[in-house]
């Protein structure tokens, strides 16, 4: 739907999942992501948005002075996972900087169990 679409310079970070293993549909994991060297949040309110795997993130957190966002997603929310030992799972996160929309992006690799 156009109505949901931003268009965004996507900036490459580091993401580290914190659970190495997660269920199908079950829990949650959490998404730590390391902000690239020439940018700077004012506060958590500049990112717009975390998405990983079509599920919204239910918390996003900044810590400035590590240059660290985290974000926790629930496993119910994420579309189309399947089990696997070594799953990539993609996190977004929009912010807003001088004007421009810009998306912090990276992967993880996790094992997924069945539920």
């Amino acid at each position: 739907e156009a109505a949901n679409f931003t268009c965004a310079t996507v900036v490459p970070a580091t993401v580290d999942i914190k659970q190495t293993k997660v269920k199908v549909g079950k829990g949650s994991f959490k998404a730590m992501m390391t902000i690239p060297e020439g940018y700077t949040f004012g506060n958590k309110k500049d990112i717009s948005a975390a998405v990983s795997e079509g599920a919204s993130a239910k918390r996003i957190a900044l810590n400035k002075k590590k240059g660290i966002i985290s974000a926790n997603f629930n496993m119910k929310d994420a579309i189309g996972i399947t089990a696997g030992d070594a799953v990539i799972f993609t996190v977004t996160a929009l912010f807003d900087e001088g004007g421009k929309t810009y998306a912090l992006e990276g992967s993880d690799t996790v094992e997924v169990l069945e539920k």
